[in-house]
């Protein structure tokens, strides 16, 4: 004959009762929330704000007293030929070096796609750009480019009259580091894209649904 075991007294616990938040610090929590958007909006329209104004002063180091001008600054650099040179130099660097970029970026993320020898090496070499900063690749490229005791002209047999970073070649100087330091970035776009991670997700979701169909059954 078995006796049924007494019921035992519910056991209290030595927490406490979570105390209600007043309705006064409720109400305050979402604007104490949005202080630093509000500093980061101010922080940016502010100078934004206060260089619109100062583009219509002809405000000057010599004037102390600026003076409201209208117009007349933005006619004086519209018709400076050095203004439609740097528009000319932006744009041309602009769509040459995402041409580049993105071509290379996709080509190289369908090479690495594949199980090749060749994709295995493109991989272990393009984790050096990924390892430097883009400040630190420009100082190193900047001296890469010294005709004097450059490397390049040194490699390629240019001797030192070859001028990397002259008139006419700054901007494809430019344009090589800028594809060097940053197709990096489009490879990485790109490759998420590709059939390896399409063949993981789907091995994955076979993993997955094997998984469910039997802890299902079980």
């Amino acid at each position: 004959m078995t006796t049924a075991a007494p019921p035992r007294a519910p056991e209290t616990g030595s927490r406490s009762a979570p105390r209600a938040v007043p309705a006064w610090r409720r109400s305050l929590r979402p604007y104490v929330l949005s202080v630093p958007a509000v500093l980061i909006i101010v922080g940016i329209l502010y100078p934004f704000v206060l260089g619109a104004y100062y583009a219509f002063l002809n405000y000057e180091a010599v004037v102390r007293r600026p003076e409201f001008i209208g117009l007349a600054n933005f006619t004086e650099i519209l018709s400076d030929p050095a203004f439609w040179t740097s528009v000319r130099v932006t744009f041309v660097y602009a769509v040459v070096a995402t041409v580049v970029e993105t071509v290379l970026g996709v080509g190289i993320a369908l090479l690495l796609n594949r199980s090749s020898l060749i994709g295995r090496i493109f991989e272990r070499v393009l984790i050096l750009p990924l390892m430097i900063a883009p400040v630190i690749a420009g100082v190193i490229w900047s001296l890469m480019f010294n005709p004097q005791w450059g490397v390049l002209n040194h490699v390629l047999g240019l001797g030192s009259t070859f001028d990397w970073l002259g008139e006419g070649t700054a901007i494809w100087s430019a344009i090589l580091v800028d594809v060097w330091i940053f197709t990096r970035s489009w490879r990485s776009s790109c490759w998420p894209g590709s059939g390896r991670c399409r063949r993981s997700r789907s091995r994955r979701r076979r993993w997955t649904g094997r998984a469910g169909s039997t802890c299902s059954a079980g």
